[in-house]
């Protein structure tokens, strides 16, 4: 209610001097999207949605289950998304967003809610808290819990390798003996990832090349690379970092979810997977 008092004290008065605002309703309250599978595997659902949206991220907690984005623009997709009430009798749209999601759970189910904060400003600075539909959120939600059943599930054989990392062996399975998909192996601790000397040996390459800040396994195929200052003038190359994934996912049996996510400052900046490099473009 908070929300919509601050909208209607610095957007009504401002638009009844060149006509009528109507705010818009509050949002239904909703529940979360219930998930037949880990917290671990909503959680690397959630992830791989925000990578292969290159939505940039400003917070990732995975202990709480929470992230959360910079606020980014919205285009004319936004009309379905949020309702920032009317102005003689125009419907009004949001143009910016920030996104949070939320995941809890178990080691057998969990739930993902996703929650926007949809707002429009002006030429003139003015800002309208928008009331979301809900639809965004949901999608997202059902996204992510087709992701982490399906990963729950497992693959019917193993899945084939990746040439464009190099081909693994033809002994490689998905999973190792002591593990399931239905059951992800705990992070591994830095010295434990360094006593491989092929990862090793790409550490200390990328941290000569002062490309690398730090590193930290998010789960058992999923690496976080904080990206260091002086890298980020440079353009990120496929060549530098391509060692390190090769490294990293013979490290995780090949496994078809394996991923290295390279951030700065909270935000997201590329991710690397089977198929290779994708950059999110910088605005």
């Amino acid at each position: 209610m908070r929300l919509h008092r601050r909208a209607t004290f610095l957007c009504t008065p401002l638009f009844l001097a060149c006509g009528s605002y109507t705010p818009p309703d509050p949002p239904a309250p909703r529940d979360a999207t219930a998930v037949h599978a880990s917290m671990g595997r909503s959680w690397d659902a959630v992830i791989e949605l925000f990578a292969a949206r290159t939505i940039p991220i400003r917070t990732i907690e995975r202990a709480s289950g929470l992230i959360v984005t910079e606020q980014l623009s919205v285009g004319p997709e936004g009309h379905d998304w949020a309702d920032c009430g009317k102005d003689n009798a125009i419907v009004l749209r949001p143009n910016f967003a920030t996104y949070n999601v939320l995941v809890r759970g178990d080691s057998q189910s969990s739930s993902v809610k996703a929650t926007v904060r949809w707002v429009r400003t002006d030429p003139k600075d003015r800002l309208i808290e928008c009331s979301t539909t809900h639809v965004w959120e949901q999608a997202l939600e059902e996204e992510a819990r087709t992701r982490a059943e399906e990963q729950r599930a497992g693959p019917a054989s193993a899945p084939e390798p990746a040439t464009y990392v190099g081909e693994a062996p033809a002994t490689a399975a998905p999973f190792t003996a002591n593990e399931s998909p239905a059951s992800p192996a705990a992070a591994r601790t830095n010295a434990e990832l360094l006593a491989d000397s092929d990862f090793r040996r790409a550490i200390q390459d990328l941290r000569a090349l002062k490309f690398l800040a730090e590193f930290q396994e998010a789960v058992r195929d999923t690496l976080l690379v904080e990206v260091s200052n002086k890298a980020l003038p440079t353009n990120l190359s496929e060549y530098s970092l391509g060692r390190l994934f090769r490294a990293y996912y013979r490290m995780t049996d090949w496994s078809p979810r394996t991923v290295i996510l390279f951030s700065h400052a909270g935000l997201v900046l590329a991710a690397y997977r089977r198929g290779g490099l994708s950059v999110r473009e910088r605005r």
